[in-house]
């Protein structure tokens, strides 16, 4: 059939040219990155086209709301390709940034050198990647990259980059995998395809982040939730606020039951406690100087200096912006709370904590961004499987965060440079930011949700 060889021709074409593009980026084939680049393209269209086709087969009598879906679902899984075309023209850089940082930090704590203060004393790393940014993470964290020292710094970023997209997308599988919804392999493919096609995935790979980790982990701990496992689902919500503490409001759904609150809170106790032993108390005074200055925690950039990836859902407010990360932390603590006299589904509870990370931080960028994927997954696969629809507020307002990068960044950099008069909208760019809308919306519905006591 017509979709099949063209399934397996885009599979093909993808796979070529991901083993062209690390032999390009490792140095060990010189080949113009316009070429694999034309690959992935050719090889997504390919894939779309099957799935269109395979799609418009077994729900034709659903043509209206498939083509909804389809027009949501088509700019997350084109977001690859361009992404390669602009790397190949130069526009885009995986600059690995974020990795550097934590490879020069075991570097230096392998070397009996400080593990908060940036030094130049690796030359070949900070000549390929960034190691002038600092250590911002817990000092047992950095036991997790201490392996990665082995390799170069280059190859060691990509091979970090793909152990945790694995990781995601295998968490991923086994979160959906909690609920009674029928999916065939292609289709369990393009749900793993639009996460590693997601905005703020392509954004964490980018910078070699590890906020592709912890949502795997905010992944596995809905799992364990659904599996009813409750010890593992608190040991494991424990492990993202340990590495981020404004992580913390992902627990919410802990209010609802003593003994994953306890198991989180003897898990956050345990891997302090290791961290002394290993690290000593110096670096613990130090950590807690890191999180007072951090990289500059809410420094004030003017709009027109936004790029991709840049979110300030409370820039409007100027020192007023912490009013309303308290009201909603402490107010979502409170549905939480209220929950427990309901009948009011604790997967609502847990995507509502897990959704409003990337509101109550101290982060203006899209990195928090990642933890809205399993708050997406929690609500549109219980809804699925209640009602057998996948709720399309939800996929609007995954869409609005998907597009938020590019568009902040057209807004404020390429749009005035190619037509001068768009320069009068760079003040308006903190209101026209697309993934304040979309949070806006997937936690009001969640909220809306979670008060209503729905019975689905």
């Amino acid at each position: 059939m017509i979709e099949d060889v063209s399934a397996k021709l885009g599979i093909y074409l993808l796979i070529i040219s991901f083993l062209i593009f690390l032999g390009i980026i490792t140095s060990i084939r010189n080949i113009p990155m316009y070429i694999p680049a034309i690959m992935v393209i050719v090889g997504f269209l390919l894939l779309a086209l099957s799935f269109g086709m395979f799609y418009w087969q077994i729900r034709p009598p659903r043509v209206d709301q498939d083509l909804f879906y389809m027009i949501i679902l088509l700019p997350i899984v084109l977001y690859i390709p361009v992404n390669l075309a602009l790397f190949s023209f130069g526009v885009v850089e995986p600059k690995l940034q974020d990795f550097g940082a934590y490879y020069n930090a075991a570097v230096r704590w392998l070397h009996n050198a400080p593990l908060y203060e940036p030094t130049r004393e690796i030359p070949a790393l900070n000549a390929k990647i960034s190691g002038d940014m600092p250590y911002l993470y817990p000092p047992v964290f950095i036991l997790i990259f201490l392996p990665f020292t082995f390799l170069p710094p280059i190859i060691s970023g990509v091979v970090w980059d793909l152990i945790a997209l694995i990781f995601l997308i295998w968490s991923v599988s086994k979160l959906i995998s909690t609920f009674n919804v029928s999916m065939n392999r292609k289709e369990r493919f393009i749900i793993y395809l639009i996460v590693t096609s997601f905005a703020p995935t392509i954004t964490w790979m980018k910078a070699g982040q590890v906020s592709g980790l912890l949502a795997g982990f905010l992944c596995l701990s809905g799992a364990t939730l659904r599996s009813n496992r409750h010890r593992a689902s608190g040991v494991l919500i424990t492990l993202g606020s340990i590495v981020k503490p404004f992580y913390a409001t992902s627990g919410a759904y802990l209010l609802r039951n003593r003994k994953r609150l306890i198991t989180a809170a003897i898990s956050g106790v345990i891997i302090f406690i290791s961290g002394l032993l290993i690290f000593g108390i110096s670096a613990h005074i130090e950590y807690l100087d890191v999180l007072k200055k951090g990289k500059g925690w809410e420094t004030a950039i003017r709009p027109a200096k936004w790029n991709a990836g840049h979110f300030n859902p409370f820039y409007v407010l100027g020192p007023l912006k912490n009013f309303p990360r308290a009201i909603i932390a402490l107010a979502i603590s409170a549905l939480a709370l209220r929950s427990n006299k309901t009948d009011v589904p604790i997967e609502y509870i847990f995507a509502l904590g897990v959704a409003i990370v990337p509101l109550v931080g101290p982060t203006i960028n899209t990195l928090a961004l990642n933890a809205v994927i399993p708050a997406i997954l929690m609500t549109g696969f219980y809804e699925l499987e209640k009602k057998g629809e996948f709720p399309k507020k939800i996929a609007i307002s995954m869409l609005l965060i998907h597009i938020h990068p590019y568009t902040v960044e057209f807004m404020s950099k390429f749009g005035p440079k190619v037509y001068p008069p768009l320069e009068l909208l760079t003040p308006l760019i903190p209101l026209l930011q697309p993934a304040l809308y979309g949070m806006g919306l997937l936690v009001g519905y969640l909220v809306y949700r979670s008060w209503k006591n729905p019975v689905i």
